[in-house]
């Protein structure tokens, strides 16, 4: 018998050693090479029953270094998440390609299921840790977005994302 696990299918080759340079980061974020999923709440945009990839170009207006966060490399794109407020805060046209997670994840692919379980989670991460856990000043995104550190010059507290078992 088969089982096919949906979350342990990812591609996605995450750099983590070349995060620390923020320079080289914002190079992937503004090349033409980069696509960016987008997520709201609990759901993010297919087409297709495939997860949505955007270019820098359709969504030009959301992108900074402090909403994107880097997930990684597919091999031919540099791969990021954006999280929205909400579906309707989606560019025009795009609001009608959301979808709840757990209604789709068992619908995609390996590869795209692994994708957004790993952009969601990271996007719920950053939620959840806006303001530092040892003195209550807010955090501020680092190497890419994958690491928050604490903003009050007198505490170093760094918070890292959670490592979750699919």
């Amino acid at each position: 018998m088969s089982l096919r696990t949906f979350l342990s299918g990812g591609f996605i080759d995450r750099q983590s050693w070349r995060r620390v340079d923020s320079q080289l980061i914002e190079q992937k974020l503004d090349s033409a090479q980069a696509r960016f999923v987008l997520t709201f709440e609990s759901g993010c945009l297919i087409e297709s029953q495939s997860a949505l990839l955007l270019k820098r170009t359709d969504i030009e207006a959301l992108i900074t270094p402090e909403t994107s966060i880097y997930l990684g490399s597919s091999g031919t794109h540099e791969l990021f998440v954006i999280d929205l407020p909400d579906e309707s805060t989606a560019p025009a046209g795009l609001a009608d390609s959301a979808a709840s997670f757990r209604g789709i994840l068992g619908e995609l692919s390996e590869h795209d299921a692994a994708l957004l379980a790993y952009a969601k989670g990271m996007v719920e991460w950053r939620r959840r840790h806006k303001f530092c856990g040892n003195c209550g000043a807010p955090t501020r995104p680092i190497n890419g977005g994958t690491l928050l550190e604490c903003s009050a010059t007198d505490c170093d507290a760094r918070s890292f994302p959670r490592l979750d078992p699919a």
